[in-house]
């Protein structure tokens, strides 16, 4: 089974818009040719893929339920359709933005200085991580949540272990009076 070269169809001029998945090798392979993506993602990862395109504005998400919709797949197409030069200009972006970054490590600090000068500043070059607040950073909610769960289980095995000794003890006294 040989599979269809997408990347060279990608590649073609009159390529205007690719319709896909949101798998993470078809977004790749549009990203670096430049084109802009309607997805639809089905499984896994491809709903992340499909919102990181979206984030950064070279696509749309068509989800699944509305595949069976045909004025929602039409809607979706003319908005990319009527507004093609916005996508492409960010699909154009993001293009270059691949196609500059560096590759070999000896490369890595010329190629990375010029990167920068050439395109400034970049937000995404800014690691998600700096916007969490302190409790998500060190992930103080989550230990909280463990905590009290192992505070409960530990309250209810000493209760379980009361009502057993008490009980214990009880039919012992009563067996000892009889």
């Amino acid at each position: 089974f040989e599979w269809f070269p997408q990347s060279d169809l990608l590649g073609h001029p009159k390529i205007k818009l690719f319709i896909t998945h949101g798998g993470y090798n078809s977004l790749i392979e549009s990203t670096i040719r430049g084109v802009p993506v309607l997805t639809i993602p089905l499984f896994f990862d491809q709903l992340r893929n499909s919102k990181c395109a979206e984030y950064r504005g070279n696509g749309r998400i068509l989800i699944r339920k509305d595949l069976l919709n045909f004025e929602k797949i039409k809607e979706e197409l003319n908005e990319m359709l009527i507004n093609i030069s916005y996508y492409k200009q960010n699909s154009q972006r993001l293009s270059n933005l691949h196609n500059q970054k560096p590759n070999r490590p000896e490369e890595a600090i010329i190629k990375w200085t010029e990167f920068v000068i050439s395109n400034g500043p970049l937000k995404e070059m800014i690691p998600e991580t700096v916007n969490l607040s302190l409790i998500e950073y060190l992930c103080l909610d989550i230990l909280f949540f463990i905590l009290i769960i192992i505070i409960l289980i530990i309250l209810i095995l000493i209760k379980i272990i009361k009502k057993l000794i008490i009980n214990l003890f009880i039919t012992k006294k009563h067996k000892k009076e009889e």
